[in-house]
């Protein structure tokens, strides 16, 4: 993993909603244009045809006020109750090499909640965290310290 942790504040949209209405609106956002960078998808175990979604609008290197207010506005037309905050991508994480989410994840669990991990375009990773704040001083140290563990 690299030294110097290298990252960028997006927004994130989470919402809950049924498989069709999820095609309309994921539609309807690449009929106007806009890019999804982050995505993670997961159905409810109890409920077949709901999902609890997760997306991050915009490109790796810039989320604009279109995409983030076009989303706002998708999301409301569909009806769609939704929550947005600010999430970490870290950028440029190499492909292919083992233990970078372990390093991640190893360093946060003790210090702030992990709500999610996932992937973007490009080689980035989306943290969703209780403190962005805590969570990014945690990674910038050097070397990353990992949280106690006996396994």
């Amino acid at each position: 993993m690299p030294n110097q942790l290298q990252y960028s504040l997006k927004t994130q949209f989470s919402f809950c909603v049924s498989d069709k209405k999820l095609s309309c609106i994921l539609s309807e956002i690449a009929n106007q244009g806009i890019n999804i960078n982050g995505y993670e998808q997961s159905v409810f175990p109890t409920k077949r045809n709901f999902n609890m979604v997760r997306l991050v609008p915009g490109t790796t290197e810039s989320q604009t006020k279109d995409d983030y207010y076009t989303v706002i506005a998708i999301l409301r037309d569909f009806g769609v109750c939704f929550n947005q905050k600010k999430v970490i991508q870290i950028l440029d994480l190499p492909a292919g090499v083992p233990g970078q989410i372990n390093t991640i994840f190893g360093a946060l669990w003790c210090k702030v909640d992990v709500f999610s991990i996932y992937i973007g375009e490009n080689d980035s990773l989306y943290l969703d965290v209780s403190d962005n704040h805590k969570a990014i001083c945690k990674l910038s140290q050097d070397p990353i310290k990992q949280c106690p563990k006996n396994c």
